[in-house]
């Protein structure tokens, strides 16, 4: 059977739910190298990892069932005690994951040859997973027998059913793994089981319950054996009222479910050898159903601790005396479990597309918004009866609102946790670590900051360029960190958080620091600004040239840096793309702050309209700091660069007329100063009118050629076209801002 055999969505189910699965993986394994006695975070990693291989097996995807069963052997092996994940052993289970990533790529082009994993990688899993007994690590406590089954006595001969079945080579090639991974559920299964006996623990254990069941049906159906799926589908089933159920109803239900669960373990046992194993259990079939109903059965009560014997005897199964039965499957198992058991949210799946066209939607709603209200002031200053503007009014003050409670809902679809993103990183931390020889902890905080989903996927070369420096550049050797009286460890911090209607991000390293000379040397011999011009400047705006195109201060390129592109890529994506800002603080010797302001959302945002002669144009409100009517001596230059004085501090000043070339002989007088601020920076712009605040939908202009600096277009209330200026491009291009900037003559209060 090939993926070509299954509906898309199928597939695309797959690739959604095991992706993410996968890369919860990837960061939780890393965690597990610093904490390798953590049986909850091991067992949730094996969970996972189980998850997909379960999913993949039903998909028929031979090479990635391959390459997963052999790490998710090893990894049972560590949940038995008999290994110790270190360095070695998580360098092959990391490798398997990168494997399992390609084999995700190939699946989302279309592929349905996925290429296996290398012969050596799945040798050397093969050889932990089956003699990890053998290995110099053990676990400090733990034994073999941890998570397995302890009670090993037979049925002796209960009334059954043998019979020769033929599975197709496809489905036989599958059956063994089949057979392991149901065994591993219902050993799970049973724990949660015992834990329905305590109502502190019975919601997360109804949660996880369905879970299970739900995979053993999902991977039995696969095989299409009905007797099996019928025990399943009774075991399924068993649990929708369970948490309506008295305590002796539990405890007489608990126990006719384990019986079943020793039963699906015997079949799938003789199903290796293409035995099917039957067994005429209508009786106890009855009994669940009747007691899953809360319908007591006082002429049927097992006693305490009764096993699987005892339930099948008291359903009237014969003996055959002939001692060929299955075996039981004790259910009481030690107390190393899967951690984490939760009652799970209920979610729903849209297609990305389906939320963008929501979102277009949502945005022609608000530009509509904006033209009722600026109708209703027409109609306010006009001669319409008083209770029709009054009403007018009223509804435009209801669809104001109306439009913003639609609009925020709907954004909130679009929100994802930066965790998204952030869990990349410990990987990637840890191989910087092992390229540079460097000796780094990671420590990510505000990972539930949520934002919109275009943002994250921007987001994530940007950071990585940032974490990659600051392992580079920023943490020393353990050997300089030691003669510098530091602790041969560094440390990285990725901190996220809510400002207003910003995110913060930091990037926090305790390394050596910026060097403001070795920079200010780069930034003269590259032709960047003269030594006259960068002595008096501020650290910040020194520190500010290693964003500039091509600037490096590593002598020697190397596949990590050197070559001057990584931190023009941030600048990029972070102040053009995002419309957000980068600050940087850093102090020589002790470690450097670099902190990135982006908008939640760059959809839809409050700007202030203002007009360049008679061109009417937008700044994003974010960046308007004030707006002043500057008297003639506020405004003066310094050389031949405009500026405005504003309580002590002097700023530059250019024009908007200027900015959208506006000719000679249509130009107005500029009675306005708008004071923009940005990257602690601030600078004065003048404009012909200002005509307020207003919330505009952002339409982008990809392949249409800009001669001035504006990031996109929107349409206004009034039903015209207004260009968004861009800031940051703003501050690149225009001549004045950059020499002002330069000569130091717009200082922060």
């Amino acid at each position: 059977m090939s993926t070509k055999d299954f509906d898309p969505d199928i597939l695309q189910d797959f690739l959604t739910e095991s992706g993410e699965l996968l890369e919860e993986l990837e960061r939780d394994l890393v965690d597990l190298e610093a904490s390798p006695q953590d049986i909850d975070l091991l067992n949730q990693i094996f969970r996972s990892l189980h998850t997909i291989k379960g999913s993949a097996s039903f998909l028929s995807l031979a090479n990635l069932v391959a390459v997963a069963h052999c790490a998710e052997s090893v990894l049972n092996i560590a949940r038995s005690g008999d290994l110790l994940i270190g360095k070695p052993e998580m360098d092959l289970l990391l490798e398997a994951v990168d494997v399992l990533k390609v084999q995700f790529d190939e699946l989302r082009g279309g592929s349905t040859d996925l290429i296996p994993a290398s012969p050596r990688l799945i040798a050397q899993l093969n050889r932990l997973g089956n003699s990890g007994s053998h290995s110099d690590h053990k676990l400090s406590t733990g034994s073999a027998l941890d998570m397995q089954l302890r009670d090993e006595s037979r049925f002796s001969g209960f009334e059954c059913r043998r019979q020769r079945i033929q599975l197709d080579e496809g489905k036989l090639d599958l059956i063994e793994h089949m057979a392991n991974d149901i065994k591993i559920t219902l050993a799970q299964a049973c724990i949660c089981l015992d834990e329905l006996a305590s109502p502190d623990s019975r919601e997360a254990a109804c949660a996880n319950l369905e879970e299970l069941f739900e995979d053993i049906v999902k991977t039995i159906d696969f095989f299409e054996i009905d007797p099996i799926l019928q025990i399943a589908t009774v075991l399924d089933q068993s649990i929708d009222n369970i948490g309506h159920l008295s305590d002796d109803q539990i405890a007489q239900l608990t126990p006719r479910l384990k019986a079943l669960c020793a039963l699906i373990d015997e079949q799938t046992t003789q199903l290796t050898n293409q035995v099917l194993v039957t067994w005429p259990l209508n009786t106890l079939y009855e009994q669940i159903e009747m007691l899953a109903d809360g319908i007591n059965l006082p002429d049927a009560v097992l006693p305490e601790n009764a096993d699987a014997r005892d339930v099948l005897l008291a359903c009237g199964l014969g003996m055959t005396g002939s001692g060929d039965s299955p075996e039981t499957v004790d259910c009481s198992i030690s107390t190393n479990r899967d951690a984490g058991a939760t009652t799970p949210k209920k979610t729903i799946r849209v297609e990305v597309s389906r939320l963008e066209s929501l979102m277009n939607l949502v945005g022609e709603l608000v530009l509509e918004k904006n033209r009722v209200g600026a109708m209703a002031e027409d109609f306010a200053k006009s001669m319409i009866e008083h209770d029709l503007i009054e009403q007018m009014e009223t509804t435009a003050s209801t669809l104001d609102r109306i439009t913003g409670d639609i609009q925020l809902a709907v954004m909130q679809t679009r929100m994802q946790p930066l965790e998204k993103i952030f869990s990349k990183y410990p990987r990637l931390i840890r191989d910087l670590e092992t390229k540079t020889g460097k000796q780094i902890s990671l420590e990510i905080e505000g990972g539930d900051t949520e934002v919109e989903k275009s943002i994250i996927e921007a987001l994530s070369d940007p950071l990585i360029h940032l974490l990659r420096n600051s392992v580079d550049h920023g943490v020393e050797l353990p050997s300089d960190r030691e003669a510098a009286g530091k602790n041969p460890t560094g440390t990285i911090k990725l901190v996220a958080g809510h400002e207003g209607s910003h995110i913060c991000l930091k990037i926090i390293d305790d390394g050596k620091g910026l060097d403001r000379a070795v920079i200010s040397t780069k930034a003269v011999e590259r032709g960047l600004a003269t030594e006259k011009q960068l002595a008096p400047l501020h650290d910040e705006d020194v520190f500010r040239f290693i964003f500039e195109p091509g600037f490096s201060t590593v002598e020697t390129v190397s596949d990590l840096s050197g070559r001057g592109v990584g931190m023009d890529v941030v600048r990029t994506n972070i102040e053009s793309k995002l419309k957000g800002g980068i600050t940087i603080e850093s102090t020589k010797g002790k470690g450097t702050t670099i902190t990135l302001a982006i908008p939640l959302t760059v959809a839809i945002m409050p700007a202030m309209m203002v007009a360049a002669s008679e061109e009417i144009f937008a700044i994003p409100l974010a960046n308007v700091s004030e707006i002043v009517s500057p008297t003639p001596d506020m405004l003066s230059k310094v050389g031949e660069v405009p500026v405005i004085h504003l309580r002590g501090a002097v700023y530059p000043l250019t024009s908007s007329q200027d900015i959208f070339d506006v000719p000679k002989h249509a130009r107005q007088n500029e009675p306005f100063v708008i004071v923009i601020g940005f990257n602690q920076k601030i600078f004065g712009l003048s404009v012909t009118r200002v005509f307020g605040q207003q919330e505009i939908v952002i339409k982008p202009m990809d392949g249409i050629k800009r001669d001035a600096p504006i990031s996109g277009a929107t349409v206004r209330s009034d039903g015209g076209v207004s260009l968004i200026l861009d800031i940051a491009e703003l501050m690149r291009t225009s001549r004045n801002l950059r020499t002002s900037f330069t000569s130091n003559i717009c200082p922060m209060d």
